[in-house]
């Protein structure tokens, strides 16, 4: 019988699986980067499933304001394979980052999605790992009972 920490791992890393998938058919993946810092971690009482603090702008787009720093739009668009018709990379990406500085993105603008992890982490999912779990767990106690009684 699979232990808690095998369960819990095995669920953690189906929504890992799910989320990465999700966010390549969106097309936002560029440099591997965000998606290869979700981790899981499991023990027989916890699922952990953490990525990197922008991971919610995947769903939200970042709203106006702060602008991100260039070198990271710099890398986005080399990963991308975007070409300048007109100055440097850097050039621009500095024009990129301030126009999302005084307007948002795209996504931000059109209200964000749903698509990338908000669907997979749902309720009904979360249920039924309670679920399996409750019934592990009902069935250790009948098992432990029965050996008290049969002492």
């Amino acid at each position: 019988m699979a232990s808690n920490k095998d369960i819990l791992l095995q669920f953690g890393l189906e929504i890992q699986r799910e989320i990465v998938q999700h966010h390549i058919a969106a097309g936002q993946r560029a440099t591997g980067d965000t998606m290869n810092a979700l981790e899981v971690e499991a023990s027989e009482d916890r699922l952990i499933i953490s990525g990197p603090a922008h991971l919610q702008v995947l769903e939200d787009g970042r709203r106006s304001g702060k602008r991100p720093p260039v070198s990271v739009i710099e890398r986005w668009i080399l990963a991308k394979g975007i070409k300048p018709t007109k100055g440097t990379v850097n050039s621009l990406a500095w024009a990129i980052t301030k126009k999302i500085g005084l307007l948002g993105t795209a996504l931000h603008r059109k209200g964000g999605r749903r698509d990338i992890f908000s669907n997979v982490i749902t309720g009904e999912r979360v249920g039924r790992l309670s679920s399996l779990l409750e019934g592990r767990f009902a069935n250790l106690i009948k098992e432990e009972v029965l050996v008290q009684f049969e002492r």
